[in-house]
């Protein structure tokens, strides 16, 4: 498997200096999951971050009378788990996989030893920010597009 190449396919990854594609991918390690296969539970000690190669990964959080809410629908070439690696060492949701699906798991310490290299550190805050722009992007168009064009619009990505 080329990591690096499937890394340089993923949007978030794109952009990044061969270097510090190369240094991420050394840290990369493949894990297939099954479908309905939970990857981490929320509240679980985090211990990496993840990438979805192929298959789908739902996040969700379960409310306090047990219900699921789904958080987000994590694509192949996305990243997700990023925030323990600044903002908790638990997971924050529960990961479980809608299909059969891929994914890259970059252990925590070893990607923390990456964000000391300045070269590195640089490029990931780039990664970030492209996520933080989307993800304004996505409240944006949250608010100017009415529930029904939404549902339209999820049907026809996911289905």
């Amino acid at each position: 498997m080329d990591k690096e190449k499937i890394l340089q396919q993923f949007g978030y990854f794109r952009d990044i200096s061969n270097s510090s594609r190369k240094k991420l991918a050394d840290i990369c390690l493949s894990k297939s999951v099954e479908k309905r296969e939970i990857l981490f539970s929320e509240g679980e000690r985090a211990h990496a971050v993840y990438s979805c190669i192929h298959g789908r990964i739902q996040l969700h959080k379960t409310t306090a009378d047990g219900k699921e809410v789904v958080i987000k629908v994590i694509k192949p070439g996305e990243m997700f788990a990023e925030v323990i690696l600044f903002e908790t060492d638990r997971f924050p949701v529960t990961a479980t996989a809608l299909t059969k699906s891929q994914v890259f798991l970059m252990p925590k310490h070893q990607f923390h030893c990456l964000l000391e290299q300045t070269d590195f550190r640089n490029d990931f805050i780039s990664v970030i920010m492209r996520k933080q722009l989307y993800l304004a992007d996505q409240i944006k168009y949250l608010v100017s597009h009415d529930v029904e064009d939404r549902l339209l619009l999820f049907l026809q990505e996911n289905f």
